[in-house]
């Protein structure tokens, strides 16, 4: 199951274990990646440094961190709220607002950073390790940048493989991803 947090546990009516897939990935690493030594582990961003670092420690890997994000076409920051400041009370709102003595100070939107790789991937082979992969977008933009920094391979590693809408064909059609491999894929009709 490999649950994000064990308290997590208890939200079932049941009782569950949570089940690792890591000694699973562990042993496809080992058996089916040569050259893993030469390797790093990549957390796809910096929620995901935990996990990675766990990997990392167990393969005795040096690991790497995707930070920032690309900017889809056609997104606008307003759009996510990055930049919208807490509006004005109207009459209604005046009982939840305070006084504030002076001027209130202007907020400064959020701007998503450029995406980047923090930590040495040249002339290595990175391997992605996550709990999940939906849409293949983020791990195809940040293999396409580990490449740029002189990724020699890449390789996606995960739990599960929910695979959503065209991140199989997406997947497919990839040649910076040398191969992806998941623990358990739901869509059972998709070979990757």
């Amino acid at each position: 199951m490999d649950l994000h947090h064990k308290e997590i546990q208890a939200f079932f009516d049941c009782s569950v274990d949570n089940l690792r897939a890591s000694p699973f990935i562990i042993q496809y690493i080992l058996d089916s990646i040569p050259g893993y030594q030469n390797g790093v582990i990549i957390a796809k961003s910096p929620d995901a440094t935990r996990r990675a670092s766990s990997y990392a420690e167990r393969l005795q890997l040096d690991i790497a961190v995707i930070h920032g994000e690309t900017k889809d076409e056609g997104e606008e920051y307003s759009d996510d709220g990055r930049s919208s400041p807490p509006p004005p009370c109207s009459f209604s709102q005046q009982i939840f607002c305070f006084d504030y003595p002076g001027t209130v100070p202007q907020t400064v939107p959020k701007v998503k950073p450029p995406i980047k790789v923090v930590g040495d991937v040249s002339g290595k082979i990175a391997i992605f390790v996550d709990d999940m992969i939906d849409e293949a977008g983020t791990f195809i933009n940040a293999a396409r940048l580990l490449k740029t920094h002189g990724a020699t391979n890449c390789y996606v590693m995960v739990t599960h493989g929910i695979l959503s809408g065209m991140a199989p064909e997406e997947l497919a059609e990839c040649d910076d991803i040398d191969e992806s491999w998941s623990v358990t894929l739901h869509r059972s009709e998709i070979k990757l």
